[in-house]
This record gives structure tokens, sequence and C-alpha cells, in this order.
């Protein structure tokens, strides 16, 4: 009697598409096509098939969408520590200036809501801290740094005092 799950008798054939994930474009599209499908059959590989997938996202030759599709079906079976690896990529990504791009990683941001609440607000809020610890070069350069004063010169710099009141007209 086989005592095998459907899926666990191709664990190794599971294994060999993350293991030649990079080697040629065939491997590559194979790769953006197969393992989101599947990798929540193996729960074992589910950290390195999102390394694979993100990895892959970084390549040049790499049809952006195909990969943030896949980053969808992961984040609607994934664990917490990946949904937070997960939603930190693609909270990064929501910066595009490829609408197809923001719309796909916002289908995907819900998927990791829906599938992890905690980890998923979790991750966005670690992003949100992460950027507003930078400074901002954009406030205190450039067109609009010019018309805004410095927190040092508001300080040294009192506002002049107003003005008296013009004198009233003679009779």
């Amino acid at each position: 009697m086989n005592t095998l799950l459907p899926f666990e008798q191709h664990a190794e054939d599971f294994k060999a598409i993350l293991d030649n994930a990079k080697v040629g474009p065939k491997s590559k599209t194979l790769a953006l096509q197969e393992l989101p499908k599947y990798v929540s059959r193996f729960p074992d590989h589910m950290d390195a098939t999102l390394d694979i997938l993100i990895d892959l996202f970084e390549e040049p030759d790499t049809n952006h969408l195909k990969a943030i599709d896949g980053w969808r079906a992961i984040a609607s079976s994934a664990s917490g520590p990946v949904i937070t690896k997960l939603v930190g990529v693609l909270a990064q990504l929501l910066q595009s200036e490829v609408e197809a791009e923001v719309k796909a990683v916002n289908q995907a941001l819900v998927a990791a809501l829906q599938k992890d609440v905690a980890a998923t607000m979790t991750a966005i809020f670690a992003q949100v801290a992460a950027h507003s610890l930078r400074p901002r070069p954009w406030i205190t350069r450039g067109a609009a740094g010019k018309h805004l004063p410095s927190r040092n010169s508001a300080r040294s710099n009192p506002p002049p005092p107003p003005k008296p009141p013009p004198p009233p007209p003679p009779p």
C-alpha cells in the first residue's frame, strides 16, 4: 500500500526545478510558472522557493508580472515567516513606475493579508519604519527645501515683530 500523499512522491522533481531554476532561459520560465503552483504542496521548500523567485525577479530578462503572480500564489499558502519576507519585497515594489506591476503587487499583498494579517501588517510596518528613519533629501534640498525654513533657522531667527498700526488720519 502506498502511504505517500500524491505530491510527496514528486518532492525530488520539485527540488530539481529549484536547483536548476537559474540555469538557462527555459528553466527560468519553467521555474516562474511551476514553482508557485506547487510550493504549497512542499512547505519545507517554501523559503528556498521564495529566494529563487526573488533572484529571478532581479534578473533583467525576467517577466516581472509572472514573478509577482508567483508571489501571490505563495502568499496565499505560506506560513507567517515566509509571508513576512515576501511582503518586505512586495512593499518595496510599490514604488515601481510600471502600473501593471503595482496592480499585481497590490493583489499579492491582498492575498498575503487574507492568509496572515499579523505577519503582513508587521512586514508593512517594518518597511514604513525603515523608510521613516532615513533622511529625506527631498525635504531639505531641492525646490521644496528652498521654501522651507530649517529647524535651526526657525529657533535662531524669530519672526520680526508686527508693524505698529498706522496713525489715524488728521481731521
